[in-house]
């Protein structure tokens, strides 16, 4: 293509009378004729054309370019440690337990029956109201039995805890059985917050011969059987005195004289009202004269194993008039009293 374009550059530039192709020719001078003598130079200058020829520039030939790959290599599996597992011990399981009879009376007997497997040892423990154990039985075979005899004192109920361990830990199994209550108590019913822990009386009323003074702000209640004077008084505590007199001494202190409608305690009633000028201003003068009846008191059973179980418990005394009051001794004075309604 490019030689035929050259061809035709020269073939045009042939009718020209001075032609450059990558030169400048210089004109040679018209040969002389003999009418001439000289031929005269041409006044305009001859145009030069230059003819510029490039160089052939090759087609860019399209080059495929080929991209490397990366090749993406797995990841290397982490390998985790097998484990070594060590077997680990089983607990102990009671297969069964039984206390027979489940209700008893004081002085009966009752038959433990245990079976126990995977254990290393085997222990009863034995609860009371008192919440101390009662009866510990050690050491026993996984399976068994025993005997065991209800103590005459005991009263409510009683617990039997039967224990199995091994080195994987420990477990119990409870059973509580009913025991009757031997006695009763002289009124009915019992108030509903005694009824759990108090069902039972200590033995059976006391009954006595008895004496009753009514106060402006409270009375006096005398028993015989313990010869004391319980004082109650309208705030809800009491006290007890020992009744301290005897035939000849004044029945109160000389100089006081009741307002009218009012009267003078007497005798032990007057002697502790008249000494103690406390006493006198919380209770005022009574109301009427003191009364003699026939009364009846009763105390909740006395637990097991401590003085202190003897003041804290409820004690019932019957007033003349029949009704019931409640008495709570307290490990302080004053203890409190309130009315069974």
């Amino acid at each position: 293509m490019r030689r035929a374009i050259l061809i035709f550059c020269l073939m045009l530039l042939s009718g020209c009378r001075t032609f450059e192709i990558g030169f400048v020719q210089t004109p040679t001078p018209d040969r002389t004729t003999p009418d001439r003598a000289t031929a005269a130079p041409s006044s305009s200058p001859t145009p030069t054309v230059t003819a510029t020829l490039e160089p052939a520039t090759a087609e860019p030939t399209a080059t495929a370019t080929i991209t490397p790959t990366a090749t993406k290599r797995p990841a290397p599996k982490s390998i985790a440690p097998t484990a070594t597992s060590t077997p680990q011990p089983q607990g102990p399981t009671i297969l069964d337990f039984l206390v027979e009879p489940s209700v008893v009376s004081p002085g009966d007997v009752v038959g433990l029956y245990w079976s126990v497997t995977n254990t290393t040892a085997v222990d009863i423990y034995q609860y009371v109201p008192d919440t101390l154990p009662s009866y510990n039985t050690l050491n026993l075979s996984p399976t068994g039995q025993v005997t065991q005899t209800i103590r005459a004192e005991e009263r409510l109920w009683q617990s039997f805890t039967l224990s199995a361990s091994n080195s994987a830990g420990v477990i119990t199994q409870t059973i509580t059985i009913a025991i009757r209550c031997p006695y009763t108590y002289f009124f009915n019913p019992l108030p509903a917050e005694d009824q759990a822990d108090w069902s039972c009386p200590d033995g059976e009323p006391i009954t006595s011969t008895a004496a009753e003074q009514v106060f402006e702000h409270g009375r006096m209640i005398w028993l015989q059987h313990d010869n004391r004077i319980y004082i109650f008084f309208a705030d809800g505590t009491y006290q007890t005195f020992d009744d301290t007199w005897v035939a000849g001494q004044p029945d109160s202190v000389p100089g006081l004289t009741p307002p009218a409608e009012r009267f003078m305690p007497v005798r032990g009633f007057g002697k502790v009202w008249s000494s103690e000028a406390d006493i006198r201003s919380r209770l005022g003068w009574a109301l009427a004269e003191e009364r003699g009846f026939e009364t009846q008191m009763q105390g909740g059973w006395l637990r097991c194993c401590s003085s202190l179980n003897a003041v804290n418990r409820p004690i019932y005394l019957r007033n003349v008039e029949g009704r019931i009051v409640r008495l709570w001794p307290g490990e302080m004075p004053p203890g409190q009293w309130k009315w069974v309604e």
